[in-house]
């Protein structure tokens, strides 16, 4: 038996075998950091659409009020007292949203509940001044909790504007020739997504879409659970 052509054949076959996984590493080198570009591009996209066009910090104040005896009431100059104006929305204990409206200085809730969520946003609208006469009454404050939320209202206010304009405004691209589309799935499974017929001839064979799960604030003030979803080629 020839030991040495057989050692001669082993250390073939092992060139040959490293050879092949080299080849094959360089092969698919550019794939993969292709692969990681887009996901870098991805994650830049979802913070800036996030952080810059859709999103805005929302506190939500629990109140409650040992007794009503009219049908509003007047809370005084609670809004000041939590840092905050009269761009607040009001929900009941049964979470149904309520009227509030502004007495000169004072806060009035137009409910005779004992229980309400109060959120407050500088993206809501400020409530009305009003005649009306409330209750005075003395809230006591329980938890107060600081967030930051998409709202639903963004997302169609972003989407209405012109694809170069958000690009521009979301600094997407630069020297590299990206284009994407952005949009939410709503808790019911409601796409709201716009779509861009001038983009379509330029659509390629890599496409990357992404669903990041989001909390949002729908048109109901409810705060409720959906996805952000982008698209990248």
């Amino acid at each position: 038996m020839n030991k040495k052509g057989t050692h001669v054949e082993v250390i073939i076959s092992f060139v040959i075998f490293i050879t092949f996984v080299v080849f094959l590493f360089v092969a698919s080198k550019p794939a993969i950091i292709k692969q990681e570009d887009k996901t870098n591009l991805l994650d830049n996209l979802e913070y800036k659409i996030l952080e810059k066009e859709i999103s805005a910090d929302v506190k939500v104040i629990s109140v409650t009020i040992s007794s009503v005896t009219g049908n509003c009431v007047n809370l005084g100059n609670f809004l000041e007292g939590q840092d905050i104006d009269g761009r607040v929305v009001v929900k009941n204990s049964s979470g149904d949203s309520v009227g509030a409206h502004m007495e000169g200085n004072s806060f009035s809730i137009d409910s005779k509940d004992t229980f309400f969520k109060i959120y407050y946003s500088e993206e809501f609208d400020l409530i009305a001044d009003s005649g009306a006469t409330c209750t005075p009454a003395t809230p006591n404050v329980g938890l107060v909790k600081n967030n930051r939320y998409v709202l639903e209202e963004k997302v169609y206010t972003s989407l209405n504007k012109e694809y170069e304009q958000l690009k521009e405004e979301l600094g997407v691209g630069g020297g590299e020739k990206i284009d994407f589309t952005y949009g939410i799935v709503l808790s019911n499974g409601t796409i709201i997504e716009k779509e861009h017929p001038e983009l379509k001839s330029n659509i390629s064979t890599s496409i990357y879409v992404r669903e990041t799960p989001i909390e949002y604030v729908n048109k109901d003030y409810e705060i409720v659970q959906g996805y952000l979803r982008t698209t990248i080629w």
